[in-house]
């Protein structure tokens, strides 16, 4: 039973929606490119340190630092995508609740 006296609480605009799934894609990409790079830089390094994969020494440390970038820009891309569907289900999800709601 509802009360006409009392306010029904304003619905968000739609661009309340688009920014929020946005927002949480970018965030899990940040995050999953930091972790595979960390994950793959340190993998790399322990082949190093136990002598599977030399450290060719003109090229310093660039070839350790290319793995990690390398990791780090798929891991993004891969979180990215992830993320974005993730967003977009949860927007989807609160449409859909939202409309049950009001529809009765």
């Amino acid at each position: 039973m509802t009360f006409p006296f009392l306010p029904r609480r304003a619905r968000r605009p739609e661009s309340y929606y688009q920014t929020r799934r946005d927002d949480f894609a970018a965030g899990v990409a940040i995050g999953a490119g930091i972790l595979s790079a960390l994950a793959r830089g340190a993998q790399h390094w322990l082949l190093i340190v136990r002598g599977v994969r030399r450290l060719d020494p003109a090229r310093g440390l660039w070839a350790f630092m290319w793995v990690v970038v390398k990791a780090a820009l798929v891991g993004a891309l891969v979180g990215f995508a992830l993320g974005w569907v993730a967003g977009f289900l949860w927007e989807r999800w609160h449409r859909w609740r939202r409309a049950r709601r009001h529809a009765t």
